[in-house]
């Protein structure tokens, strides 16, 4: 992953946007290096680029690999704070950490996002179903 990074310091006139940025993040959680990840989405918020749904899903999901479930909700938190609505597979992705770990008080924070009008799709009957 720093070699990419070395890759986009080099390519001159370019730009990192959002995308760039959250690609670039989504690949330190890939590697399971999540220190760094977060490290680029502050860096990233620094330069006045908001994180996005998908940048937020790929630190979820790692943080639930983890077991860091408090964590995960924690962002989850972040999201709500700032205006970022969780999709469908921020949902899919805590619903699955929560039954693993028999976390029924995160749970709770699914359903809410359900209440909200998140729908739910195949894969959210898929991981309530294995839930139970």
């Amino acid at each position: 992953m720093r070699e990419v990074l070395g890759l986009f310091k080099e390519i001159k006139g370019a730009t990192p946007n959002r995308v760039t940025h959250t690609t670039l993040i989504d690949g330190y959680c890939r590697v399971n290096d999540l220190k760094e990840a977060l490290r680029l989405r502050e860096a990233t918020e620094a330069k006045g680029l908001s994180p996005s749904v998908v940048t937020y899903n790929s630190i979820i999901s790692q943080l639930c690999e983890e077991g860091r479930i408090r964590d995960a909700n924690r962002i989850l938190n972040e999201m709500s704070d700032k205006n970022v609505e969780p999709n469908g597979i921020t949902c899919n992705t805590l619903i699955n950490a929560n039954f693993k770990t028999r976390d029924m008080r995160s749970t709770m924070k699914v359903k809410k996002m359900l209440e909200a009008g998140l729908k739910l799709n195949q894969f959210t009957f898929k991981a309530l179903i294995h839930g139970y």
